[in-house]
Formats: structure tokens, C-alpha cells, sequence
């Protein structure tokens, strides 16, 4: 089935909040596209809910080249986990995951081919790496996501 109205709300508000960062560095964020192994680009893909990528790694089908950005919104029984070694493997620079009802978030940060955990700063707040995003999950629940423009809370 597909994702259920607040998993879409919370993707296309954080893609929202992405588009201006992305534009301003030349980049593209899209919400649901897909992200293709380009040596099996049919039989080799995923769909993560948001991604910002460089253009030049962007073709008609989608993403086949590292991701700056992937961002995976839990859902029951997903297989948000077992993609982790997909992005990883096609160079994704970081991984945002982000449950829903809580809006808490895990960052991972790709090194030397692993993924290492980010951990937020004292004041809770995780900062994307060379992206000017900053996220942080406050009272409410809410995801405050602050760029150049301002904050958004999703």
C-alpha cells in the first residue's frame, strides 16, 4: 500500500524545506524518484522518499550516482534498514531516517565505504554535512529543519 498521509506529509514538507538549499548549490531534491545501480539500472534499484543529488549524476530514469542526501521515513514492516548497503555501495553521502509518529531522527554519514552514526551536538541538534541544514527533534512532536531561508517545523 502507499505510505500513509502523514509519512507523505512529512516527505513533501522536508522536500519543501530542501528545494531552496539544493538550488542554491545546483542540486536537485525529489521526493520519491528513484536511485538506480547504473550497471542494472532494471533490476537494481530503490525509492527512498527524498533525496538531494548533483545534476550531472541524474539521468532521464532518476539518481545513478552518489546522493548528497537520502532520506528514508519509516513505515511498518519496512525495509528501511536493508537499504542501507545499496546506498552505501552507489556512494550516498549520509542517510536521514526519520520516524514518523515521533519524529525522532537517525543520521548516518558515509566513511570510508561504512556507515558511522552522527551524533547531535549538546543542544540536540544534528547538522548535515555540507549541506546548511540543520535538524532537530523538538517537544510537539516536531522535526525543525533550519536552512539558510529559516526553520520549518514538519
Amino acid at each position: 500500500p502507499p505510505p500513509s498521509s502523514l509519512h507523505q506529509e512529512i516527505a513533501t514538507r522536508l522536500v519543501a524545506a530542501l528545494v531552496p538549499v539544493a538550488d542554491a548549490l545546483g542540486m536537485v531534491a525529489l521526493m520519491e524518484a528513484g536511485y538506480f545501480d547504473p550497471a542494472r539500472p532494471l533490476h537494481d534499484y530503490r525509492q527512498p522518499d527524498v533525496y538531494v543529488a548533483r545534476r550531472e549524476h541524474m539521468t532521464p530514469r532518476g539518481l545513478e550516482g552518489p546522493a548528497e542526501l537520502v532520506v528514508e521515513i519509516r513505515s511498518p514492516h519496512d525495509e528501511t534498514y536493508l537499504k542501507l548497503d545499496f546506498y552505501a555501495r552507489h556512494g550516498a553521502r549520509q542517510l536521514l531516517v526519520v520516524e514518523p509518529e515521533t519524529r525522532a531522527i537517525e543520521l548516518y554519514v558515509l566513511v570510508d565505504g561504512s556507515w558511522r552514526v552522527a551524533e547531535p551536538g549538546d543542544d540536540g541538534v544534528l547538522h548535515l554535512v555540507d549541506l546548511p541544514v540543520a535538524l532537530a527533534t523538538v517537544d510537539g512532536p516536531r522535526l525543525e529543519v533550519t536552512t539558510p531561508p529559516g526553520t520549518v517545523a514538519i
